[in-house]
């Protein structure tokens, strides 16, 4: 199970991509509730929190399937620890609803600054994918329009909606 500097950081990656888009569905589903800024916040935290422990058991499971041995309690947290990465993009609506609570942003704002943010960082992260295998410059800019053009159809469903 040793991985390489190279394989850890695409993990990381891949998996702060998939909270992204979580991130951005979920308040895409949520702003049209009658939620306040902390049970979004909380029902955010709590399903990326759920998404890594789902991924740490599949592959779990996978490892003991293929290795046809159980995982030992440092292999099972060390999994646990590699999935929870996901969570990180919930720091972005963290911090506008934690605006809302202080007065400083409405919640309408605090969603639609969410979500732009979130594009930015599927940009960013799309961008990063390439600076990581050595790409060149036009490279990374084309991949990062592409996975933000995901998070774009997220928030333009958004603005369908309203």
């Amino acid at each position: 199970m040793q991985t390489t500097a190279t394989e850890e950081a695409g993990h990381k990656l891949y998996k702060l991509l998939n909270g992204a888009i979580i991130v951005l569905a979920l308040l895409t589903v949520l702003e049209g509730s009658a939620l306040t800024e902390w049970s979004a916040m909380a029902t955010i935290f709590i399903t990326l929190g759920a998404n890594a422990v789902a991924e740490a058991f599949a592959r779990g499971l996978a490892d003991e399937i293929t290795f046809k041995r159980r995982l030992t309690w440092p292999e099972g947290l060390h999994l646990l620890r590699r999935s929870l990465v996901v969570v990180l993009p919930a720091v972005v609506p963290a911090l506008a609803f934690a605006a809302v609570a202080l007065g400083w942003l409405s919640l309408g704002m605090a969603f639609a600054a969410a979500c732009w943010l979130l594009v930015l960082a599927l940009f960013a992260a799309g961008y990063m994918a390439c600076a990581l295998n050595g790409h060149q410059t036009w490279r990374g800019l084309l991949y990062g329009a592409v996975i933000s053009t995901f998070g774009l159809a997220i928030v333009a469903l958004r603005l369908l909606a309203s």
